[in-house]
């Protein structure tokens, strides 16, 4: 456990934590700073206003950040569901070409419009493919920008 006295706008807090005691300087140093600022735009607020408005700001940051963390996420769950639709509709269409290739072997069935048929079963397959593809690079993009989000959030909460 940690303890330090700083000073914030010729008032002394003592705080108490298990972070480093540079990381607790760190935040009573912000808090300082913003509530400085403040206090420089609205000389008249005392000290009870300049504190909540200095909460309230920072409070704001806190939030715009975890927004902007958590659309990502939401944006990959998105991606994420349409990979599994489409992996789900690539299943049942190769069912349905396994289904008709015996269904062809069973009537010995030949020719142009078989070989046609099959085909088309296979480009509409391979563009399922492609699109799963597809699926999968956008989702592993989201989930690269996600990493480097919540380590930007991370950082701004460690501020």
């Amino acid at each position: 456990m940690n303890k330090i006295t700083i000073k914030i706008l010729n008032h002394e807090y003592t705080i108490v934590g298990e972070e480093s005691k540079d990381y607790l300087l760190e935040l009573a140093s912000y808090v300082a700073q913003e509530m400085e600022v403040i206090l420089q735009k609205n000389p008249k607020f005392n000290y009870t206003n300049c504190a909540v408005l200095t909460a309230i700001n920072i409070t704001d940051q806190l939030f715009r950040e975890k927004k902007k963390s958590e659309a990502p996420e939401r944006e990959y769950n998105v991606l994420l569901q349409k990979q599994e639709s489409l992996e789900l509709e690539l299943i049942e269409r190769n069912l349905e070409i396994e289904r008709l290739r015996k269904q062809l072997d069973e009537q010995g069935v030949q020719g142009m419009d078989v070989q046609r048929m099959k085909e088309e079963f296979e480009e509409k397959l391979a563009e399922k493919q492609k699109e799963v593809e597809e699926a999968d690079r956008i989702s592993n993009e989201f989930q690269n920008r996600m990493y480097r989000l919540q380590l930007e959030l991370e950082k701004l909460k460690q501020k």
